[in-house]
């Protein structure tokens, strides 16, 4: 493997394209001098020049740029990427565009912090195909690195975690938690809709609206038992619309609750043991 996937398509101004002796390359053009050509290379981990800079760019899942996650999940969900495309600029000026393999540089289990501020993560993204080198010999894209934006940020996807379960988001689990949804699913119960209903309605910090970016964070860690009346969700994406928020959650939450008040309880409140538990009973 050396990284790279898909057809590569360039501009360049004086290139044949045929230069590297590392891939085998198929050239379309019109004439010999300067225009556009148009290369489809197989990549043997060697690019095609001496590189001057290299940087990368991401493009996020068509349905959002974030994703939603429980604090101790063991991985961030790989569709929240759409691709990440390098861009190679070489030493005569030309640039090539490729797209690569990519990873995660960490869990959410090992990103969260508690009490962090607002719950929001920049996931750094590293690079996971072979390493690539330059015609001058030089490693210029190691499999590790971690990806860098034309800005020189670290490439990274946007990522919320918390504990499940803590509706008012508070970094607890309790009574309180069940209370926010028992009233909210009272008010949807009455007619009202759900773009125009707060569920987590204590913390006026974050929640700053019913469509706050919050309040689905909110809905996430709420619906506790993933439930849809109309189907499937897809748990790491859905905020409260096309969620089923209810009395069923708000019970599953008071066992929890009742597993961590216990003296001798084997669970702490961002175990996922105690919500296997509570899930079983």
């Amino acid at each position: 493997e050396s990284g790279y996937t898909g057809t590569d398509t360039d501009t360049t101004t004086t290139e044949s394209g045929t230069g590297t002796g590392t891939g085998t390359t198929d050239t379309t053009g019109s004439g010999t001098g300067t225009g556009t050509t148009t290369t489809e290379t197989t990549f043997n981990g060697v690019l095609n020049g001496v590189v001057r800079r290299i940087y990368a760019t991401v493009s996020a899942n068509d349905e959002g740029d974030y994703g939603f996650y429980y604090s101790y999940e063991k991985e961030f969900h790989r569709e929240q990427v759409k691709d990440i495309e390098i861009t190679v600029i070489y030493t005569n000026d030309t640039e090539e565009v490729i797209k690569v393999a990519y990873d995660f540089a960490s869990t959410p289990a090992e990103t969260f912090v508690k009490h962090d501020v607002d719950f929001k993560y920049n996931v750094t993204l590293i690079y996971d195909g072979d390493d690539l080198t330059d015609q001058s010999g030089k490693v210029v894209l190691a499999h590790g690195d971690v990806l860098k934006t034309v800005d020189d940020n670290d490439a990274s996807v946007v990522a919320y975690i918390g504990y499940r379960g803590d509706v008012n988001l508070d970094y607890d689990v309790n009574s309180v938690d069940a209370t926010q949804i028992q009233v909210y699913y009272a008010e949807l119960s009455t007619g009202k809709n759900v773009e125009s209903t707060i569920l987590s309605i204590s913390n006026e910090t974050l929640v700053t609206s019913p469509s706050s970016i919050y309040d689905q964070f909110a809905a996430f860690l709420s619906d506790v038992n993933m439930s849809n009346q109309e189907g499937e969700i897809v748990n790491w994406r859905t905020g409260k619309k096309g969620r089923t928020i209810d009395a069923v959650d708000a019970t599953c939450i008071m066992v929890a609750y009742a597993q961590l008040s216990t003296i001798d309880t084997p669970y702490k409140v961002g175990d996922e043991a105690l919500w296997d538990y509570v899930l079983a009973e």
